[in-house]
């Protein structure tokens, strides 16, 4: 394939699907590797899989495409330290006739404009746990947070759309969500437009890439979490 796209590893995280990630990793042949945001945390210890994931990319480096995400002002210590790479806020690349572009996502997000932090990620990720757990009186923690993040995700979809439309782009990708997802709009003169978001590896929640083959098309792969 031409590209394979991931988004929202988390290096450094419990969280972290590392052992998912580096066997798709390896699985996969590809031109280049875009990781679009949030590769990894400013603190916590890297667990065994998580070092083989860095290994992986360090071996791989001149394949590979970072751009900048809200977790990743915490910590370039992997990007530029050791892949030697700088990151980008955003990376546009032509597709044919297309034009493609891959953001992280989140200055669409109000809530990081507003706080300047990834609240998002403590109020969706980090009490996923306590979310199942609470179930009374007819309320359903769970159906209640999923609903919650179908609609962060759909307005991030939504002015990401809007963004592309805007530059005259024909695919934009974003992470940020932790939420595959393809949604497409009409653009200008009535050409298509189309939004991805690569999901994520977050234990639990995602595990999801997508690819772009030699012909241009796009594809959103979802695996168990």
């Amino acid at each position: 394939m031409e590209k394979l796209i991931i988004s929202d590893v988390h290096l450094r995280s419990e969280r972290c699907n590392a052992k998912a990630l580096l066997k798709m990793l390896k699985a996969s042949s590809y031109k280049e590797l875009i990781i679009v945001g949030d590769l990894s945390e400013k603190e916590g210890k890297f667990s065994d899989d998580q070092f083989r994931v860095v290994d992986y990319l360090f071996k791989n480096k001149e394949k590979v495409t970072c751009i900048y995400g809200n977790h990743d002002r915490h910590d370039k210590t992997i990007v530029a330290g050791i892949l030697g790479k700088r990151m980008l806020k955003e990376y546009e690349w032509p597709m044919g006739k297309k034009r493609c572009l891959a953001i992280h996502g989140h200055n669409l997000d109000w809530v990081h404009r507003i706080f300047e932090e990834p609240l998002i990620d403590k109020a969706f990720y980090d009490f996923l746990w306590l979310f199942k757990k609470i179930n009374f009186a007819g309320f359903n923690a769970v159906k209640w947070h999923d609903s919650l993040h179908d609609g962060f995700s759909d307005s991030v979809a939504q002015k990401a759309m809007k963004y592309a439309k805007k530059k005259g782009i024909d695919v934009i990708i974003c992470g940020h969500t932790h939420k595959p997802l393809h949604r497409t709009c009409q653009g200008k003169n009535g050409k298509e437009i189309h939004y991805f978001n690569s999901g994520g590896w977050i234990k639990g929640l995602c595990a999801s890439y997508i690819t772009i083959d030699e012909y241009g098309n796009v594809k959103l792969h979802s695996m168990a979490p």
